[in-house]
């Protein structure tokens, strides 16, 4: 929800939401590559191609 409502996630992020490790939430994020563009260092939001 985070991504569709327009907001940027991190690692950080990841991590303290899921209580993961940086580890996972790198992996996880590479998943994800597909539906998402940077938006600046270390931070990612859904490709605006993907919005209603």
């Amino acid at each position: 929800m985070v991504l569709f409502y327009g907001q940027t996630i991190s690692v950080r992020y990841i991590i303290r939401q899921f209580d993961v490790s940086p580890r996972t939430a790198r992996r996880d994020l590479a998943q994800l590559a597909f539906v998402l563009e940077s938006a600046g260092p270390h931070r990612w939001r859904l490709d605006p191609s993907l919005k209603p």
